[in-house]
C-alpha cells in the first residue's frame, strides 16, 4: 500500500495522531525547560563579565520572565 508520493502508507496513521500530539507537547515542554536553563547559563556568563554578582539563580529567574525576551529577543 502506497501513500503520498509513493511512500509506504502507515497503517492506523490517523489513530496515531493524538499520541503524536501528546508526544510533541511533552517534547516541547521538556525542551523549553532545558532551553531556559541553557539560555540562563549563557546570559549569566555575560552578566558576570560585566559585573553582575547576584548569582545564577537571579539570572535564570530573569530569563524566565517575559520582559527580557521582549527586550533582547
Amino acid at each position: 500500500m502506497l501513500g503520498l508520493f509513493g511512500a509506504p502508507a502507515i497503517p492506523f496513521g490517523a489513530a496515531m495522531a493524538p499520541l503524536l500530539a501528546v508526544g510533541v507537547f511533552v517534547g516541547v515542554l521538556i525542551g523549553g525547560i532545558i532551553g531556559v536553563f541553557i539560555d540562563g547559563l549563557l546570559l549569566h556568563l555575560w552578566v558576570y563579565l560585566v559585573g553582575g554578582r547576584n548569582g545564577i539563580g537571579e539570572t535564570i529567574k530573569a530569563v524566565m520572565g517575559v520582559t527580557p525576551s521582549f527586550l533582547l529577543g
